[in-house]
């Protein structure tokens, strides 16, 4: 147990140094050089100190952004990736180790991109992201056939330089046989003259006979020598024949299997296309269907809306007329009663004029009612109208923009006295969607004026340093368009936020605003009519946010949209 600890401290120890050194070596480094120290500290000290290693990732990624230096990228945002992930931030997680990804690929590094997408998958999976996560296990099974394929084809290239030597060994082995061979050829046509020679040199016979022993001998021995090499021969052939057959064996079933999964990956691209097609023709069927079903729903109730309103407006102009007269008589009578005040009683007189200026104030509220319920009016056959104007390409930005600024000037007209601080952010990349630019432009600019009155009313009871601000920001994501409308007015209470939508529901003081359906037709708008999704968010004295989400189906939905 106390060798462990001393193995740890000193592993501790050897760390510490380390980190420490890449420090010092820090403080004189640039460019390139400085990405890689700051990369290998963060991944030294992700364990013992993790924010310290997510702050040194964080420089890396910046300074290789800003001299594009693709391998930095690569892995300071597949390090901020795995934080993250770790941190169960998966959609950050998921981007960062997107764009790790397409800066491996870009630098070519292959292990690099395998081991981004190993990540990228895990994060998917633990986000319940299908679809993306079956894109990237396609991709990554690609990939790594691809690197096993070209493992294989460095392996096949290394026996064939192998298969050579032998051959080449196999040559020089024939060589020496066919010198052996000349060598008793020789040998043999010696032998053959000292056999002719015998008859004339018979003194000599002893001694030649004794040569030819030896040359016999001899032959012999390179007889033998040349069945050994022979037998040599032979083996390595047969060897390096079963290899040729083994190899040609290996390359057939390699491609097989390259054949099969080929045609596997055709099967299942055809496949996820025809289920893709399916579900989205589906989703368009259902959503045409939908919308159909919620525009017949919006003209039954319009026209009943409207007839009611209709019923309503006749007797509440009587009303209001009735009211508005009587008031102007009850003025009449005080004055009648104070150019003859002279000639009645004191205390009649007092008893009289108390008496007609509470006719007049009543007067007075049964006509501020009466308006009251005539706005109601004016309101419900506002949203009752079956006029939804003609989808049409519409430039986002610019419609924000205009919207903006009508709001602002609008208020200002009423309010010379009211400053804004206004922040607009609107991204470029935005299309051209189909979209009924009246309805969206109603959205817009009653959140709009519905922020100026906040503002204002906050200005007029906030202290003197309160700085009044509206930031208007649009954003194209992957699957929507996100249009934020940002203010920090007085705020929301949680206990109305989920009823701001609700129809003639409104927090404004009697006499200001519209009767409470400006919020309701604009959520109307969004969700039944364009498809897409309206949020708020808030809190209370520091701000108030309104989020428009449409989806970007609109770029290609023209069809559902004229049938609305």
């Amino acid at each position: 147990m106390l060798l462990i600890l001393v193995c740890m401290n000193c592993l501790v120890y050897s760390q510490t140094d380390k980190v420490v050194t890449l420090q010092q070596t820090l403080e004189t480094a640039s460019g390139l050089e400085k990405i890689k120290i700051w990369n290998e500290l963060s991944i030294q000290l992700k364990e013992s100190d993790t924010k310290k290693a997510e702050d040194y990732a964080e420089e890396a990624y910046k300074l290789s952004k800003k001299l594009d230096f693709n391998v930095g990228i690569m892995t300071s945002a597949f390090f901020l990736g795995q934080l993250e992930k770790e941190a169960k931030h998966f959609k950050r997680a998921a981007n960062k180790v997107e764009e790790s990804v397409k800066a491996a690929q870009a630098a070519k590094d292959k292990k690099g991109e395998l081991d981004g997408l190993a990540l990228l998958k895990t994060i998917y999976l633990l986000d319940s992201r299908k679809s993306k996560w079956e894109e990237t296990e396609l991709a990554y099974r690609q990939l790594k056939n691809k690197l096993d394929l070209d493992m294989n084809s460095a392996r096949l290239v290394e026996l064939e330089k192998d298969f050579e030597s032998k051959e080449t060994a196999l040559r020089l082995s024939e060589r020496k046989r066919n010198k052996v061979t000349t060598e008793k050829e020789k040998i043999e046509d010696e032998l053959a003259l000292t056999i002719e020679e015998k008859l004339i040199r018979e003194a000599e016979l002893a001694h030649l006979a004794q040569e030819k022993a030896e040359l016999e001998a001899e032959t012999l021995r390179l007889e033998n020598d040349a069945a050994l090499n022979a037998l040599l021969v032979s083996e390595q052939k047969n060897e390096l024949l079963s290899y040729d057959a083994k190899l040609k064996r290996q390359q057939f079933w390699q491609f097989f299997l390259l054949l099969g999964l080929v045609s596997a990956i055709l099967i299942i691209g055809l496949l996820i296309g025809n289920h893709r097609l399916k579900r989205q023709s589906a989703m368009e069927k259902l959503q045409t269907q939908r919308l159909l079903l919620t525009q017949e729903k919006m003209a039954t109730l319009g026209q009943l809306t409207a007839g009611i309103a209709h019923e309503i407006k006749n007797p509440l102009n009587f009303v209001n007329n009735f009211a508005e007269g009587s008031a102007e008589l009850a003025v009449e009578l005080l004055e009648t009663l104070a150019e003859n005040k002279a000639s009645i009683d004191p205390k009649r007189y007092e008893l009289a004029a108390e008496l007609a200026e509470d006719l007049k104030q009543n007067a007075l509220d049964i006509l501020d009612n009466g308006k009251r319920a005539d706005r109601i009016v004016q309101s419900m056959m506002e949203h009752a109208k079956g006029d939804k104007g003609i989808p049409q390409l519409t430039n986002i930005n610019a419609l924000t923009e205009d919207n903006l600024n009508l709001a602002y000037h609008g208020y200002r007209a009423l309010y010379p006295a009211f400053n804004l601080d206004m922040q607009v952010n609107l991204d470029p990349s935005i299309p051209m969607m189909m979209v009924i630019p009246q309805d969206l432009s109603r959205v817009i600019l009653n959140i709009l004026n519905n922020a100026c009155y906040a503002l204002n009313k906050k200005q007029g009871e906030a202290p003197s340093d309160y700085k009044p601000t509206l930031r208007l920001s649009t954003q194209k994501g992957k699957e929507e368009m996100v249009i934020r409308i940002w203010d920090n007015g007085p705020g929301i209470p949680d206990s109305i936020r989920s009823q701001i939508f609700n129809p003639f529901f409104t927090t404004k003081p009697s006499g200001e605003g519209n009767a409470g359906l400006g919020l309701s037709i604009c959520y109307d708008i969004v969700v039944q009519g364009l498809g897409g999704k309206l949020e708020v968010e808030s809190e209370v004295d520091q701000f108030t946010e309104f989020v428009i989400r449409l989806p970007l189906s609109l770029l290609e939905n023209k069809a559902v949209l004229e049938a609305v």
